[in-house]
């Protein structure tokens, strides 16, 4: 940033300042309500101006030629006369005299009325008619001499001179005190020297990001700076002419309104930043207390009856946002700006917003309490959600995420979830159920009716107990599940007290069925037959056939045999010449 750019950035940001104030300034000031006032009662004080600067103050009412004026209309005719006076050179400062009156005292310039002071008036000072007079008339005349004492050509030429030495300072201030170049430049260079580290190192605590947000903080406490020293050039140079002098009360009449404003405000509001302050207290200790009760219920360090430990992280939640909830409808009231229109359209954007995407978040919420606390399934159980098979990951209030066992991460939503059946094969083990129920691990062989049911039995249990993982005790067991035409189904039954490694014991239970069979000398097939039964031999097992079982012969008849029928009577059908 070079020095040019910077000075026309800040000349340009004094002329937005500067034309902010003068329309503010510049907007029209209601007049103060007022009701017509008796000439002896007493009222709130209405200054009498002269370039922005008070004079004295008008305390009461008066009437004169039939008519009855208030403080505030007397203040601003008595202003604006003499104002008339002040720019009328041709009026000498001495000719601003004195008149007794029967009950009133003029002041006059040039026997032209500028005031009249009453009986009411000087009971209102505490003073006599005369002595305040007097004292009126010199004020006067000192802010008359004073106005037109500003506004020779010397004065202005001073004027001029006073600007054009600010503005050097301001020039010279930039250009060889380049405070804020110096600070950016420091700053910029340890936030990239942070953010390298951080990346290097691959730290945890996101020093990058605190980097960035001191350099954000820097830039707005330089474009704050850079405001006020615009603010402080801006009423130096008001100062310097009358013409600008009231821009000059209003730029610092602003800066006390605004931080005055803002200091009453802020004592004011104490009360209920101590209340937000004690209510967040309250609660930032009840949720570490309800943090730790519930830590001890999911360690089983504390029992309560009929609650489960895997509620412990689930129902710690749900009270937390509920508390939190019901914190900040009750802290709602004491912030700033609460029910102001702003705020409550505000309010009733985000209502309408929420209202419409929540619908949807709202059935994954009530669904994902259902399902956690009817114990469906648990973080670390093997578990099968339609075609899904895998061991659950995550269980929260929206979703449930499953590892697959080929490592693919699946996230369901839990209305989906809901909507299904969930297959769990770890509950037994969950559940502390494995020595009476363990989980079962089932496959199916299909094998000929010539093999004997006894000897296929004793192979597939063989190769059950040779599996890792599958338990001896209760022993496994065969179903047949079913006679098939030319098979018959076995179903091979095995006891395992690890389901979440279900398919590394199928892997292996596999291969050894394979193992087994083939020592046994059982071809593991699934035979269908095609044969005439001439010839061939029975499906029957040998140990059902007789001794001196033969397999029959097949019967073959020459060709030449068609012609003749084996009785002599009718000859045989030759084949058809389609078969």
């Amino acid at each position: 940033m070079n020095f040019r750019f910077r000075f026309r950035r800040l000349i340009a940001i004094a002329m937005a300042v500067a034309i902010f104030l003068i329309a503010i300034a510049a907007s029209p000031v209601l007049p103060q309500p007022s009701k017509p006032l008796a000439p002896d009662v007493s009222s709130e004080s209405y200054p009498v101006v002269l370039e922005g600067k008070t004079l004295f103050s008008i305390q009461t009412g008066i009437e004169a030629g039939g008519y009855s004026f208030s403080p505030a209309e007397r203040a601003k005719v008595i202003s604006r006369k003499i104002e008339e006076v002040a720019q009328d050179n041709s009026i000498p400062i001495d000719a601003i005299s004195i008149e007794d009156k029967t009950e009133t005292v003029k002041i006059s310039a040039n026997k032209d009325r500028v005031m009249i002071i009453g009986e009411a008036d000087a009971k209102a000072a505490g003073k006599t008619e005369q002595a305040l007079a007097i004292e009126i008339s010199q004020k006067i005349k000192a802010a008359i001499e004073q106005y037109r004492k500003s506004r020779d050509w010397t004065n202005r030429l001073i004027g001029i001179a006073y600007t054009a030495i600010a503005t050097t300072a301001l020039f010279l201030l930039l250009k060889f005190a380049p405070v804020f170049s110096f600070f950016h430049t420091k700053l910029n260079a340890w936030r990239e020297r942070v953010m390298a580290t951080s990346r290097e190192q691959n730290q945890e605590f996101p020093w990058g990001e605190i980097a960035n947000i001191v350099f954000v903080l820097y830039k707005v406490a330089r474009f704050v700076a850079m405001c006020f020293i615009a603010y402080a050039y801006l009423v130096l140079v008001f100062h310097f002419f009358p013409e600008t002098n009231v821009l000059e009360s209003s730029l610092k009449n602003l800066f006390i309104k605004i931080f005055g404003n803002a200091w009453i405000a802020f004592i004011a509001y104490l009360p209920n930043a101590l209340i937000i302050f004690l209510s967040i207290s309250f609660v930032y200790y009840l949720l570490h207390l309800l943090e730790e009760i519930f830590a001890a219920l999911g360690r089983r360090s504390l029992f309560l009856t009929g609650f489960y430990p895997e509620w412990a992280a689930p129902t710690y939640s749900l009270m937390r946002f509920l508390i939190i909830a019901l914190t900040a409808v009750a802290i709602f009231p004491f912030f700033p700006g609460y029910g102001s229109p702003a705020f409550q359209g505000v309010s009733l954007f985000a209502g309408v917003i929420v209202s419409l995407g929540s619908a949807s978040t709202v059935n994954n919420v009530i669904s994902g309490i259902i399902l956690i606390y009817t114990r469906g399934s648990q973080v670390g159980d093997m578990i099968k959600i339609g075609e899904t098979l895998g061991i659950v990951l995550e269980q929260t209030l929206l979703v449930m995420r499953i590892r697959t066992i080929k490592n693919v991460i699946v996230t369901i939503p839990n209305s989906n979830v809901l909507g299904t059946h969930i297959i769990n094969f770890s509950t037994p083990a969950r559940d502390g159920e494995l020595s009476e129920k363990p989980l079962i691990l089932h496959t199916t062989v299909t094998l000929g009716y010539d093999i004997p049911w006894r000897h296929i039995h004793s192979t597939l249990i063989a190769a059950a107990n040779a599996t890792t993982h599958i338990l001896s005790d209760p022993a496994p067991f065969v179903w047949q599940t079913n006679l098939n035409d030319f098979y018959v189904s076995y179903e091979l039954n095995a006891f395992t007290d690890q389901p979440t490694l279900m398919p590394d014991i199928y892997a292996q239970l596999h291969e050894n069925i394979q193992d087994k069979c083939n020592e046994a000398g059982i071809e593991i097939l699934s035979p269908h037959f095609s044969a005439v039964r001439d010839g061939n031999q029975s499906g029957m097992p040998a140990d059902y056939l007789p001794k001196d079982y033969v397999p029959p012969s097949f019967r073959i008849s020459p060709f030449g045999n068609w012609g003749n029928s084996q009785d002599g009577n009718n000859p045989p059908t030759p084949p058809s010449s389609d078969r």
